[in-house]
């Protein structure tokens, strides 16, 4: 991903975002009184997967060199119309 992103600090923050989703996703398994089984743990992985991927899409909308609240608003949208061309 450096190489993608011609940076180092962009990957890392992808990269340090994954545990403390995982961590997130289990104290919430620990407040409601949720066994941890396979089912969860699949979620779990699924959740960390789908927070990096985001992520990495986010990054690469935001090099796009629009303003940071702009590409925040415009980021979703583009997001979603990408998703329904996989659908069809």
């Amino acid at each position: 991903m450096v190489v993608q992103f011609e940076s180092f600090v962009e990957p890392l923050v992808v990269l340090l975002v994954a545990p403390v989703s995982f961590v997130g996703a289990l104290i919430l398994l620990l407040i409601t009184k949720t066994a941890l089984n396979v089912a969860s743990f699949m979620g779990l992985i699924l959740l960390v997967g789908l927070i990096v991927k985001n992520g990495i899409i986010l990054l690469d909308f935001s090099d796009s060199g629009c303003g940071t609240k702009e590409c925040l608003w415009k980021s979703p949208s583009g997001r979603r119309r990408e998703s329904g061309y996989g659908r069809y």
